[in-house]
């Protein structure tokens, strides 16, 4: 089940770059994908050619990745991870399984994080091999995680203020495993009234995102205007957030704090 909602959550963490608004062809599966080289030495992912009219060379490349604490991607080049193989011509609808090892032996103290990029490369192959420029050019990114030893996530809620008519706030992640903010619902109370937020466009940009180990993230929650009409912001609010946590101790955790 944990591994479901993993694989849920990535359909809408999963960075997809178009580069023309024709029809998407290559896709990679799964988005997601966690390793533990105690049990297995590698992983499949599957590449698919998802148009019926065109062939599509690939190229297959990796990268390690980290999250500034306002969430802006940092991708870096690495030879951790061996990909075979790395280039390929997929016809109309073929597939083909891609292989994806480590370089380590034994397992890391800290859970390691990398993308897998499936390219599709700016080649006309009706010129006889000659590059004609590019016609496509898109990329499918997915998230390829090295586990540790006994992987585990410790969240903390830190640092809430008022600010600009919403509520600042930093979450802390000292595992040495990556959690999402998944599940979450945002509670704001004051003198027995109370309002809940669970949608997605109520907690935009903060509902799902990544925490990577030994990271932390700031975020910015803007008030709907009709909190300002519920409650008397001069005074203190009660805010407790709950939310799903991907190996932490308890499966559920519950964040309270009182803002001024």
């Amino acid at each position: 089940m944990q591994i479901f909602h993993k694989l849920f959550f990535f359909l809408f963490s999963t960075c997809l770059i178009i580069y023309s608004s024709l029809s998407i062809a290559i896709m990679a599966s799964p988005i997601s994908a966690s390793l533990d080289i105690e049990k297995k030495r590698s992983h499949v992912i599957t590449v698919i050619n998802g148009s019926k009219t065109k062939t599509v060379p690939v190229n297959i490349r990796t990268a390690s990745w980290s999250l500034s604490d306002t969430g802006k991607e940092i991708q870096t080049q690495t030879k951790d991870l061996m990909v075979f193989p790395r280039q390929m011509i997929l016809k109309p609808g073929q597939q083909r399984s891609v292989r994806v090892a480590t370089r380590y032996k034994k397992k890391q103290r800290v859970e390691q994080s990398y993308r897998v990029i499936v390219e599709e490369l700016p080649i006309n192959l009706k010129k006889s091999g000659q590059q004609s420029g590019v016609n496509i050019l898109l990329a499918y990114i997915t998230a390829f995680y090295v586990l540790p030893t006994e992987p585990k996530s410790s969240l903390q809620f830190l640092n809430l203020t008022k600010k600009n008519n919403g509520l600042a706030f930093t979450f802390s992640n000292q595992g040495n495993a990556h959690t999402h903010l998944r599940e979450m619902k945002l509670t704001i109370s004051q003198g027995g009234q109370s309002m809940v937020f669970t949608k997605d466009d109520e907690l935009k940009d903060i509902k799902g995102e990544n925490i990577l180990a030994k990271h932390q993230r700031h975020f910015f929650w803007q008030w709907p205007a009709n909190v300002a009409k519920q409650f008397n912001l001069k005074k203190p609010l009660k805010v407790n957030i709950e939310l799903e946590c991907e190996y932490c101790s308890s499966t559920i955790l519950n964040f309270q704090s009182v803002v001024p």
